[in-house]
This record gives C-alpha cells, sequence and structure tokens, in this order.
C-alpha cells in the first residue's frame, strides 16, 4: 500500500514488481540488483523502505516510484488508486 499523503491510496501488484526484481537479479552484470539494499541504493531510498514495499506495507507514494522506477517499471501502468475517503 502507498500512500499520497491524502485521500488517495496506491495498490501496487506486489507479484509484478517481485518478478521484475527477480528478472533483474538475473540479468544484471555486476551485482546492481543482489540484494534489496543494492536495489535500495539504486532507487535512493532507505533498505527499510524497500523491505517494507516488498511485505507490501505502507511507503510514500515518492518512494514506491522511486522502487518501481528502478525495478523498470512504469508506476502509472501498474498502480491502481483507490480513494479511502469514499469507503
Amino acid at each position: 500500500m502507498v500512500s499520497s499523503g491524502g485521500y488517495l491510496v496506491y495498490e501496487v501488484p506486489l507479484d509484478v514488481c517481485r518478478q521484475a526484481y527477480q528478472h533483474l537479479q538475473r540479468t544484471r552484470a555486476g551485482g546492481e540488483f543482489d540484494t534489496q539494499t543494492s536495489l535500495a541504493r539504486v532507487a535512493g531510498v532507505a533498505r527499510t523502505t524497500v523491505c517494507k514495499f516488498f511485505r507490501g506495507g505502507p511507503i510514500s507514494l515518492a518512494s514506491a516510484r522511486l522502487i518501481v522506477t528502478a525495478l523498470a517499471l512504469d508506476f502509472a501502468e501498474i498502480a491502481v488508486a483507490r480513494d479511502v475517503a469514499a469507503a
């Protein structure tokens, strides 16, 4: 779950992100994505943020966008907005 800081919450399909991460681990030389720590470094976020992301925990919209971009995915294509004010 990704919070925009307001009434919108974005859900990102973790299976898609995990598959992209595993693909990058297999195909990238030099260990750029060999650990969540290295993914965090590439994305420019803390390792704990990456861990929360893959557990489905709440993180900021900005951090989610950075992680998804580092995974070579398009946030706008995979994220689904949910209006929590209407719930």
